[in-house]
């Protein structure tokens, strides 16, 4: 394809940009520009074997992926040592023979001598092997696929299964590896060979034509034996692109599960092209799903845990894009970690936002209930429990702990906890947003800044949150900040204001608590204080 200079330009210009601030014209591309790459993409596509399609923005990097340079051979008269092959592809035909062709070529019989190989008509050149010899008769078999790379001068047979002397023997062994074609459906590859394999010994190797590309965690049934678990070559269990549509997909069982052989390693990670939503429910998940369907059926289902959910987002370039994940009404007993996301977005994590009390994250014992360490993250439905009150050691720390990253919290119920419900440390950023904030527990502070950690009340100098405290609750403090820690605190409204028992405020070691009303603005029964350089700012 030849570079298509702007229009009305000498051969070979280069493109500019326009800029009306100095009059100057942007360059015209024209059409060829646009036409050209197209069809070249188009052509890459279709004699890679695909059909181009408007709803797959994959189809170039499979193509590169599985190759194009697949050639059967023919005998020319007749004769195994005279080869001819084209492309399976079609046109466009290679013009010449460059340094570094890579081709795999399907062998028609074995070979009796010394052999030459001619590419879609052009001169033939010998096949050699890597020490520079000619081949001996049976270097190259029938129906084999043998690897050609042309080093300027002949073709080096990348794939030579052995060599021949006077002392040496280059035995050859036939192994049958049954080969099916799937029938199955997304993650649940079915196989019905013939003849039935009816029984699955440790060591059983088997060649699969996949029917659709794998998603997550894949299982398979091989005729009338019970489903097993697919995984990865690390025992994990299998992600998306794995394996893909059409692929030849060697297994082998360990006596447990099946293992993919030829499975190349990590995955690029996927860009997303739209958001995505996952969905969690405790009773009806499972963490073996793939987590796309609030209910099971059709090949999906949601997880069972939250923090499953979670990692199934890392999964992915959120290129600018949200993730939500819905999670339906339970008590989940776990501690969910958020760390660092993949790209720009945010994952979001949706309970009830109606009735918050209904989704419950209770932290095991000595444990956060939620606790960040990076990412861009918001909560929008949930209650936090962290344990006892403070007065009883050894149990949970904070509802939220965050030691990095970005959080908007919103319709947030707060059971008891040993430390803070929300505690902010090392420049992490947390956002207290519209909804309605619920105090249902003690705790040694409601929320708390620390090491350079901001809490914000309110977004883009509005939408603040309303704050409901429907019994007596204690605290330490209810809002703390040292160590530079910095919060800026305004509601809409306090409901229950005067449930709240305990000092309103400390700021120590350089800490800033600004709030939107004077000293007495925070809830609490007394009087807050200062220390060793915290500020107290009211309105």
């Amino acid at each position: 394809m030849k570079y298509q200079q702007p229009y009305g330009t000498a051969e070979n210009a280069p493109y500019i940009n326009g800029n009306p601030a100095t009059g100057t014209q942007g360059s015209i591309p024209p059409a060829a520009a646009f036409e050209q790459p197209l069809r070249e993409l188009a052509a890459l596509i279709s004699n890679a074997g695909f059909t181009p399609s408007d709803s797959d923005l994959a189809q170039v990097t499979r193509a590169v992926r599985q190759g194009i340079n697949f050639l059967t051979a023919t005998a020319i008269g007749g004769n195994p040592n005279n080869l001819a092959a084209s492309f399976t592809g079609g046109p466009p035909a290679i013009a010449t023979y460059m340094p570094g062709l890579r081709l795999n070529v399907a062998i028609p019989a074995n070979n009796t001598g010394p052999v030459s190989i001619s590419i879609d008509g052009l001169p033939s050149h010998l096949i050699k092997r890597a020490s520079g010899a000619d081949l001996a008769a049976d270097d190259l078999r029938g129906g084999m696929v043998a690897e050609l790379v042309y080093d300027g001068t002949n073709f080096q047979l990348v794939n030579f299964q052995g060599f021949t002397s006077s002392t040496t023997n280059n035995n050859t062994f036939t192994v049958n590896i049954p080969y099916i074609a799937d029938t199955g459906t997304v993650n649940a590859i079915n196989a019905p060979f013939s003849p039935a394999i009816t029984s699955l010994p440790a060591g059983l190797l088997i060649l699969v034509k996949l029917a659709n590309t794998l998603t997550g965690p894949s299982t398979i049934v091989v005729n009338a034996q019970p489903a097993k678990a697919i995984t990865r070559v690390d025992s994990t269990p299998t992600q998306l692109n794995d394996a893909f549509i059409g692929e030849m997909c060697l297994l082998a069982y360990d006596g447990t599960k099946f293992q993919i052989v030829n499975q190349t390693g990590v995955p690029a990670i996927p860009t997303l092209i739209a958001p995505q939503t996952f969905w969690v429910n405790k009773n009806t998940g499972s963490d073996s799903n793939d987590g796309r369907a609030a209910t099971v059926g059709g090949g999906h289902g949601p997880f069972a845990t939250i923090n499953r959910g979670v990692l199934e987002t890392l999964k992915y370039n959120m290129n600018g894009y949200d993730q939500t994940i819905n999670v339906a009404n339970q008590t989940y007993n776990e501690r969910v970690l958020l760390s660092e996301t993949n790209g720009a977005g945010t994952v979001k994590l949706v309970g009830n936002t109606g009735t918050p009390d209904s989704v419950v994250i209770q932290a095991p014992s000595g444990r956060h209930a939620v606790f960040q360490t990076g990412g861009s993250y918001s909560m929008d439905g949930f209650k936090l429990i962290a344990g006892n009150p403070p007065s009883v050691s050894g149990d949970a720390m904070d509802c939220l702990d965050m030691d990095g990253g970005d959080m908007v919290m919103m319709n947030i119920s707060f059971g008891t906890a040993q430390r803070s419900h929300m505690q902010v440390n090392f420049d992490a950023h947390l956002i207290v947003a519209y909804g309605t904030i619920k105090i249902a527990g003690n705790a040694t502070q409601h929320i708390a800044t620390s090491g350079s950690g901001v809490a914000q009340y309110g977004i883009a100098g509005g939408n603040w949150p309303f704050y409901t405290i429907p019994a007596g609750v204690n605290f330490e403090q209810f809002a703390e900040s040292d160590s530079a820690g910095y919060m800026n605190i305004r509601f809409s409204s306090v409901t229950g204001s005067g449930n709240v028992s305990g000092p309103k405020y400390f700021c120590d070691l350089n800490g800033v608590i600004a709030a939107a009303g004077d000293e007495n603005y925070l809830p609490g029964s007394s009087a807050g204080s200062t220390d060793r350089g915290g500020q107290y700012a009211g309105a």
